[in-house]
């Protein structure tokens, strides 16, 4: 079984994720697989999205990283019996044919069964969390797509993605 938690921003995915890595030796047979020190997969954007598609964090790495990061990833993953990923990236970034693609490797692994787990907040309580991170890091006040007038969650969008590519697998819970 893989288990894919599927975080949107400000839903405590950081905190999910730093618990999952101080606890992974004791989740046997759970793998939860980290490299370099990430907590959180979030680096699979390198491995299924174009690199045109990267987001700017990603644009540095490259492509022997890349190879590294998929030699590991496949290592981790063949070995286990279950396996638990976890990334925010896996919400914004990944449209169909990337999710489709992880499905397929994940397969090619042996893993049969999925299960989905998207944590959504409300859009507005998300704008306003967000919004007031970007300003205790910034001067600069609105970031370029988060005008409230022009803002758009994608809630729907993501959903599509992960029931497409998982049909029947999607959860999607409530940051309370």
């Amino acid at each position: 079984t893989a288990l894919l938690h599927i975080g949107t921003r400000k839903t405590g995915t950081t905190t999910i994720q730093n618990m999952l890595a101080d606890t992974r030796g004791s989740m046997a047979p759970v793998r939860y697989p980290i490299m370099d020190h990430d907590r959180d997969h979030n680096r699979l954007v390198t491995l299924y999205l174009p690199r045109d598609r990267w987001p700017v964090q990603w644009r540095h790495v490259r492509p022997e990283d890349c190879r590294r990061y998929r030699r590991f990833i496949s290592k981790e993953l063949i070995s286990a019996d279950d396996a638990l990923l976890s990334g925010e990236a896996l919400s914004s970034w990944f449209d169909l044919a990337a999710a489709q693609r992880l499905r397929d490797d994940l397969e090619g692994f042996g893993f049969q069964r999925f299960h989905v787990i998207l944590y959504v907040r409300d859009p507005a309580d998300y704008y306003l969390s967000f919004m007031q991170q970007i300003l205790k890091v910034s001067a600069n006040g609105s970031p370029m797509g988060f005008h409230p007038a022009t803002f758009r969650y994608g809630l729907q969008r993501m959903a599509q993605t992960w029931e497409g590519a998982f049909p029947g697998s999607l959860v999607v819970r409530k940051f309370p």
